[in-house]
């Protein structure tokens, strides 16, 4: 039940992603979809920075929990191993770049 709790993470962590997008898109009068970059709307002074930096870390975790179940599921199959090991690395760097940038003194010094 576990494993499949975490599996189902994976499904959860692109929905979250895309309704984020979806939803800070459409909040930020004037955004458009085709001409601006979806990075933008977490960006340091953008105004849906507030609302999608903690969607985006919800996602995170997702992530890590799907890549664990993965890895649960994967045995001695090394390619599903190795993909459940890149799905947690990127989750982890993902988090603790977005924590690093959120805080108040980092945010200082990037702008």
């Amino acid at each position: 039940m576990l494993r499949k709790t975490l599996l189902i993470c994976g499904i959860l962590s692109s929905l979250l992603y895309v309704g984020t997008d979806i939803l800070a898109g459409t909040l930020w009068e004037g955004y458009s979809f085709i001409s601006r970059s979806i990075s933008e709307l977490s960006a340091i002074g953008a105004p849906t920075r507030p609302i999608v930096v903690p969607l985006y870390l919800a996602n995170d975790v997702l992530v890590i929990a799907f890549g664990l179940g993965v890895w649960g599921l994967a045995g001695q199959k090394r390619a599903l191993r190795v993909t459940a090991g890149l799905l947690v690395g990127y989750a982890v760097i993902d988090l603790v770049g977005s924590l690093w940038t959120s805080s108040p003194q980092n945010t200082a010094l990037m702008v």
